[in-house]
């Protein structure tokens, strides 16, 4: 039998593990135009944090299951899983500029079960300019 939770739990749990995030992190992303050469000019913004207010996030690496799973996506590249307060606006290729690191997100990690928080996977791409774009 499966235990549920109430709304209530549920928020608690999130602030909870929120709390352990110990690591300044902002989220831009790209919303540059298409150019007539095909590509893309950077217009890099930030999504996360807005309004003077903070975002803190946590890094470990990831287990050896998780990488091989992803394995095609990230090859070689050091990468690491992100733990992010549930609610953030982040989505794939978007960057995270954490510690003087400027990753790139690989994927977002789907829960197995609840959903108390955002997983995700980033990889640090060599080149990339600590702004992000």
């Amino acid at each position: 039998m499966m235990c549920s939770f109430c709304d209530c739990e549920t928020s608690s749990i999130a602030a909870t593990l929120a709390a352990t995030y110990d690591l300044p992190c902002v989220i831009k992303r790209n919303n540059g135009t298409q150019g007539s050469l095909g590509y893309q000019s950077g217009n890099w913004s930030i999504v996360a944090p807005l309004n003077g207010d903070t975002l803190n996030c946590s890094m470990k690496t990831p287990s050896a299951g998780i990488l091989s799973t992803y394995s095609g996506q990230i090859g070689s590249q050091a990468t690491w899983q992100v733990r992010l307060p549930l609610n953030t606006d982040v989505q794939a290729e978007d960057v995270l500029i954490v510690k003087g690191q400027t990753l790139t997100v690989q994927a977002i990690l789907e829960p197995q079960s609840y959903d108390f928080e955002i997983n995700l996977l980033a990889s640090q791409i060599k080149g990339q300019v600590s702004d992000g774009g």
